[in-house]
């Protein structure tokens, strides 16, 4: 008997086993609505051209492949602060965040769990529904993890009134998970006016926010997309924010990524980077160099222009997508109202499997579409497609 006999076998990731899957499948008319990429009009997940230029001047100026610092490059670390928070913010109160670069957003969010382990292994909360990875993680961590009312499926708006009245009932100091912009899976966001509402519960009941940033630039502006998080720290609230660089930058193999904790003062950041560091010391050592310099130096040079305008093509053909699919599809006319990547389509598992055995159309089991597998050859089928699953009784 060997000496790992006893290991149990795991099913595969649901989203890499659905790629897998489409992979496989030698149908002509198959449309992949499922794993979260970006994809431009002929289908395709090319190197942003602001990427590939940077690249050039890295290859000739790079002298050597040294180890980073264990929190990883500076410049990166400055440049992505500056982008998430203002430049203006970061600039007047950097001294009071700690900052991280990590393994991806979902790096930087396996470390925010672990570091909220260890310093106050508090109930944490994520929305209903959210990115299923995020129960993963956390529980990795060894949090306990639930649900806080978000989406309302049956009228496809949020559940405001619900999660206000949940958040008053739970523990002070919880941990509240918050998607910044572009919410996975759903991508209706809160409003400006219902994000001051949930400031003031959070402020009250002292809960801490930990932002998971994975899409900013991609629902209606950069300004736009993080002032959520900026209004946050404007106002004081101790918080964390993961962000990624896979979605904007399209830097999706390079695990390009960062956390950032925001505290009272300078000798609290260095005690919470102390933690940090031993974290990742003990984790992976120190991160990633190549897809760091790729995003230092597009923000830090003239190339920052070339990605916004990048950023604005991508942007804009998600949302064309979204209002084609839904001139197309009259029942799903309130995937208009959401923003980026994603949306429910409303299909329940049965109908996703159908779907996907008799039309060759592959989506989450939730539901969950990615709009980027949409084009002008495809999106006619999707709808009608869609249509028929939904009426066939």
């Amino acid at each position: 008997m060997g000496v790992f006999d006893q290991v149990p076998l795991l099913p595969p990731d649901s989203i890499f086993k659905l790629n897998t899957s489409y992979q496989a499948d030698m149908r002509k008319n198959k449309v992949d609505l499922g794993v979260g990429v970006y994809k431009n009009e002929e289908l395709l997940t090319t190197i942003l051209s602001s990427v590939e230029k940077a690249e050039k001047h890295l290859l000739k100026e790079e002298k050597a492949k040294t180890y980073l610092p264990i929190e990883g490059d500076p410049f990166f670390l400055k440049a992505a602060g500056q982008l998430v928070f203002g430049a203006d913010f970061f600039s007047a109160h950097q001294e009071r965040l700690a900052a991280m670069q990590a393994v991806g957003g979902t790096g930087a969010l396996r470390l925010a769990g672990a570091f909220l382990k260890q310093e106050m292994p508090s109930k944490i909360y994520v929305s209903d529904p959210t990115w299923p990875n995020h129960q993963g993680i956390f529980m990795s961590c060894g949090l306990k993890v639930y649900s806080y009312p978000y989406y309302d499926t049956s009228h496809h708006c949020i559940e405001f009134e619900k999660l206000i009245q949940f958040l008053s009932l739970i523990e002070k100091k919880s941990i509240l998970v918050l998607h910044a912009c572009c919410h996975n899976p759903t991508g209706i966001d809160l409003t400006p006016f219902q994000s001051k509402i949930l400031l003031k519960m959070c402020r009250d009941k002292k809960l801490i926010p930990l932002f998971d940033c994975a899409y900013l630039g991609l629902g209606k502006s950069i300004e736009k997309d993080r002032a959520m998080i900026r209004e946050f720290a404007e106002e004081g609230i101790e918080m964390l924010v993961a962000f990624s660089c896979s979605k904007n930058f399209g830097l999706y193999a390079e695990r390009v990524g960062a956390l950032w904790v925001f505290v009272e003062n300078y000798s609290i950041k260095k005690s919470v980077m102390s933690q940090l560091r031993k974290i990742a010391r003990t984790s992976y050592s120190n991160p990633p160099k190549h897809g760091a310099q790729i995003v230092a130096y597009i923000l830090s040079s003239g190339l920052k222009k070339e990605w916004e305008l990048e950023l604005f093509s991508m942007r804009k053909r998600m949302h064309q997508m979204r209002h084609s699919l839904c001139a197309y599809g009259k029942k799903h006319a309130y995937l208009k109202e959401g923003l980026g990547m994603f949306g429910l389509s409303g299909l329940n598992p049965s109908q996703v499997k159908q779907l996907q055995e008799e039309y060759a159309i592959y989506m989450t089991e939730n539901g969950r579409m990615n709009f980027c597998g949409l084009n002008a050859g495809n999106i006619e089928y999707v709808a009608q497609s869609l249509l028929d699953v939904i009426c066939e009784k």
